[in-house]
């Protein structure tokens, strides 16, 4: 999904109902080198032959050097319970998740995630996942609280050789019911994602993925056009690793990604590089 900060090039955007505006600083790209802290929990505790219950913690920390408006704190805690019955694997998750968008409370996202796996053979798996959450924002942006419902299927398929392929592909349906009345900010999401991973030498990992996604908006926004809204968004990533140790490894990742929208205000590009290191207790 686009990120919670993605600015438009130009301060000055050309909307259908009011013309040529010119925006504040706050909603214009720029660029911001930035410091991140992760760290999480997960236990997996079997309860009978086949049946386990499993709960996580995670929390992360991102700070900006220049533009504290962007620091964003993001914590959350999940549990269910998954069941392996021959080839095939049942997962049910509860979950709660919180995002803070400089230090302040920006959204809570309450949900459940069904998922089935099934294991074709040594080298093929498919999934499928149904999909509830309540989102619950914070302050002026309550008008964007959602109920979501969401469909996915996927296809893993490994393959023999040099340096191990594995890719996956997905595609998903989202319905973004608004508990506000506002039906210029319900949508339905269209997604798609491929993906491959590759292991080119002892200790070494790298993938790299394409994703894209429509949302269309059920009604105008009576204020900024005449037509609903439509956005499309299209993104590439890449990442390597390298495993220091069982339990240290280094990480980098390079996202690139532009939304392009019929309302130019919503239109952005987003490049983002990080380098992470990761410490893992084992």
């Amino acid at each position: 999904m686009p990120g919670t900060h993605g600015g438009v090039s130009s301060a000055n955007v050309n909307l259908p109902n009011l013309g040529l505006v010119t925006l504040t600083p706050a909603g214009v790209k720029v660029s911001a080198s930035f410091a991140q802290l992760t760290g999480g929990a997960n236990v997996v505790h079997p309860v009978a032959p086949g049946v386990s219950v499993f709960g996580s913690l995670a929390g992360d920390y991102k700070m900006h050097d220049h533009r504290q408006e962007f620091d964003q704190n993001n914590w959350g805690v999940a549990g269910g319970v998954s069941y392996l019955q021959e080839q095939n694997l049942f997962r049910g998750t509860l979950s709660f998740n919180t995002l803070n968008v400089d230090y302040r409370r920006f959204r809570n996202v309450t949900g459940f995630t069904g998922e089935w796996i099934r294991q074709i053979d040594e080298l093929q798996a498919v999934s499928a996942l149904v999909q509830y959450a309540e989102l619950d924002y914070a302050g002026d942006n309550r008008v964007r609280d959602a109920r979501l419902y969401g469909l996915g299927v996927g296809y893993r398929r490994a393959f023999l050789g040099p340096w191990r392929p594995l890719a996956t592909v997905s595609a998903s349906y989202t319905e973004e019911d608004n508990r506000r009345g506002r039906d210029d900010l319900a949508r339905e999401i269209y997604g798609f994602r491929a993906a491959v991973a590759v292991t080119p030498a002892p200790r070494w990992s790298a993938s790299a993925g394409a994703t894209y996604q429509v949302s269309d908006y059920k009604t105008p926004d009576v204020l900024l056009a005449p037509f609903p809204r439509r956005d499309k968004y299209y993104a590439l990533d890449a990442t390597g690793s390298y495993a220091v140790t069982r339990n240290l490894s280094i990480r980098g990742e390079l996202l690139l990604s532009k939304n392009e929208s019929n309302i130019a205000l919503y239109e952005y590009k987003r490049e983002v590089a990080s380098i992470k290191v990761r410490y893992e207790f084992k």
